[in-house]
């Protein structure tokens, strides 16, 4: 998937030679130029982030659902859900994303992963075991 070149004009235009004053005391400072990017309030950074996390779960190969493949994706705002039937192809999945996402700038941030096992050790369902 290629970002169009309209879209990439967009952030471009919305991005370069932005300048902010701050309110402080009910007074505003001098203008002063943004020198940094777009931030997570910004609502381009939802329409981003979902633009290059698409591209980036394609390159997992995950699709169909659970009970037909051994992993699966939830993508919502900046949260990514991964679940799958083995601890190996979690971590196997956990590895591509992490490389996938630092080609665009994305780092993970170890403080808000989580991950929670689940099993089953009776067909009948008792006996269930969950780690988080």
């Amino acid at each position: 998937m290629q970002i169009p070149g309209k879209i990439a004009r967009l952030v471009n235009t919305v991005t370069q030679h932005t300048k902010a004053k701050i309110k402080l005391n009910k007074e505003y400072t001098e203008q002063t130029d943004v020198k940094t990017g777009i931030k997570q309030a910004d609502p381009l950074s939802t329409v981003l982030f979902s633009t290059v996390m698409e591209m980036r779960m394609r390159k997992l190969e995950i699709r169909g659902n659970i009970t037909r493949w051994r992993k699966q994706a939830c993508v919502y705002a900046d949260d990514v859900v991964l679940v799958t039937r083995t601890k190996q192809a979690l971590m196997n999945t956990f590895q591509k994303l992490k490389q996938e996402a630092e080609k665009y700038g994305l780092t993970i941030n170890q403080n808000e992963t989580k991950y929670m096992r689940h099993s089953r050790t009776q067909a009948n369902g008792k006996d269930m075991e969950t780690e988080i």
